[in-house]
């Protein structure tokens, strides 16, 4: 008997999610993978947009601390062999990320695909 009962909650454990999880849920791994992509892509955004106010040091200064210095609390990613903060440098370095794959997924497509999109869109808003 107690079998069953755990048969019975497993199968229905998804219920408690809200819809858009229970589909993902219902697409297996593909639909968590998708879901740990878009969470991953939003932190790496938002880290880029608050990276001039959240980096300690000019990710091109010089000299900011000893060469080759390991991680520590004051260099968090530690330093390279000029001296620069390695975590501002990470830092500053998403902003390049994103417009390099953006500009890379607007180079690969070809004339169709915007039009495509604009009519999703318009679709949508009716």
């Amino acid at each position: 008997m107690g079998m069953a009962r755990e048969k019975i909650k497993r199968q229905y454990a998804f219920h408690n999610l809200s819809p858009e999880l229970l589909q993902l849920a219902k697409r297996g791994l593909a639909g968590w993978l998708v879901l740990f992509g878009a969470i991953l892509t939003a932190a790496i955004i938002v880290m880029t947009l608050i990276s001039p106010w959240i980096a300690p040091y000019d990710p091109t200064a010089l000299l900011a601390g000893d060469p080759l210095l390991p991680p520590s609390s004051q260099f968090l990613f530690g330093t390279d062999d000029l001296g620069r903060d390695m975590f501002s440098r990470v830092l500053a370095g998403g902003g390049i990320m994103l417009q390099v794959s953006v500009l890379s997924v607007f180079v690969c497509m070809d004339d169709r695909y915007p039009a495509r999109f604009i009519l999703i869109l318009h679709r949508r808003c009716d």
